[in-house]
């Protein structure tokens, strides 16, 4: 029983035989126009799904084909993120294990509701959807084996995914996950290479100067110009993973970094040492830790970066024996604290009191002036101007003009307590180191 057919007459008679028969015969072809249809019907919507797996298909096997290219021309993870989003019609964004963004964007709300969706691809090793009702979003996570090695959300799509463009979004989650195996293997085997290049460089180990200065060249490193190296000791974040931030700044800068003796080390090309610190402590803080930075100034060549290490190692030391954590400074910034609180010796000693007071033996022995006899007289007259000519036998205004002249070669601050304190204690061991 698929239908019926009924005939009614204005009046009340009796439907003759031979119309009843013509009723039923017309009840038969309706019939079988109606299997026809339903027929028809089954056959257009079996095409609709031919069409549209055949088109699953082909958007699938053309993703896959894109993925496998991008695998082959050694692209990275935003290749694959834009392939991904051609392929499905929206835009994808990937983030790495800590949930730090590497490509793309996407709406903040959206990002900070990830957690329980990760959870939950993670167990299932399928996609999720979150969204509201009208704007779908998914999330698939790119894994090897147990370990999450990173996340993909795939946003301002404009409908639903079928169950083919999910599979697709999982195998570009795979692919994902083999770029960013890869880009560890390379960052670590690269690491190893810095790493070995690094000691050799602050160890002193290989005397050959050119050699260094060609395997710097190779990891795109200046050795050429003054730099500068950077200690630090750092808290709330793994040691590895500092060096990985220090790496990075470091390939900005065009310099080295990496773990040396149970702290991370920057070396870099630049004439402003304490910014490189702060650039390094400030990167850490960024990751999520914080670190306490030692640096000092180096002298062109790999010699001037071996010189320099011990001071800047010295200079964090003193800064972690004082309890300055979270702080940079360089030898200058700690004065005398470094002296008292460091493991120094007749080089140390030499290097303080260059640090302090050098540019002004420097301008006397050029000169043949008297800027240090005059220094240490102001300080023996308490800074009195007019005691201070009468200890020379000079006029007050030559005091004065040889005043103007330590200003200008050591700095405005050099009359300040602190800085004047150290000034003193080294110009006193200059004397006793001279006799």
């Amino acid at each position: 029983m698929i239908g019926a057919l009924l005939a009614v007459h204005r009046t009340v008679r009796p439907f003759p035989a031979d119309e009843v028969s013509l009723l039923m015969s017309f009840a038969a072809h309706a019939s079988v126009a109606l299997e026809n249809a339903r027929l028809f019907e089954q056959i257009d919507r079996a095409n609709r799904q031919v069409r549209a797996q055949a088109h699953a298909v082909e958007v699938a096997a053309n993703a896959h084909d894109r993925l496998t290219d991008v695998l082959l021309h050694g692209g990275g993870v935003s290749d694959v993120a834009g392939v991904l989003g051609d392929v499905l019609g929206g835009a994808v964004a990937v983030f790495d294990r800590e949930g730090h963004r590497i490509t793309g964007g996407a709406d903040a709300d959206l990002v900070a509701g990830l957690q329980d969706a990760v959870a939950e691809a993670r167990t299932s090793g399928r996609s999720v959807r979150v969204g509201s009702p009208s704007e779908p979003s998914y999330v698939a996570v790119a894994r090897a084996g147990e370990e999450h090695l990173g996340t993909l959300l795939l946003h301002d799509v404009t409908a639903e995914l079928g169950l083919a463009d999910r599979r697709t979004l999982e195998r570009g989650a795979l692919v994902t996950a083999l770029v960013l195996l890869f880009n560890r293997s390379v960052a670590q085997a690269e690491e190893r290479v810095r790493g070995e290049l690094l000691s050799d460089l602050l160890e002193g180990r290989d005397v050959d100067e050119a050699r260094l200065r060609e395997r710097a060249r190779r990891q795109r490193a200046e050795l050429d110009g003054p730099s500068v190296v950077a200690v630090a000791a750092t808290d709330g974040l793994e040691r590895h993973r500092a060096a990985q931030v220090a790496a990075r700044l470091a390939g900005e800068l065009q310099g080295l970094a990496g773990e040396h003796d149970g702290r991370v080390v920057l070396v870099a090309p630049t004439d402003d040492h304490l910014a490189v610190a702060r650039q390094l402590r400030d990167r850490v803080r960024a990751a999520g830790g914080d670190a306490t930075v030692g640096a000092t100034p180096a002298s062109a060549g790999p010699a001037g970066v071996t010189a320099a290490y011990p001071e800047a190692r010295r200079c964090l030391d003193t800064l972690i024996t004082l309890g300055r954590t979270g702080e940079v400074s360089d030898p200058a910034g700690l004065g005398l604290a470094r002296l008292l609180l460091g493991h120094n010796g007749p080089e140390e000693l030499d290097a303080f009191i260059d640090g302090m007071v050098g540019p002004v033996l420097r301008y006397d022995d050029r000169r043949g002036t008297e800027l240090v006899r005059t220094l240490e007289a102001w300080f023996a007259a308490g800074g009195r101007p007019a005691e201070t000519a009468k200890r020379l036998h000079v006029h007050p205004n030559t005091v004065a003009q040889r005043l103007d002249r330590v200003r200008t070669l050591i700095g405005e601050d050099w009359r300040d307590p602190g800085r004047g304190l150290d000034l003193q204690l080294a110009l006193r061991l200059w004397r006793l180191r001279s006799r």
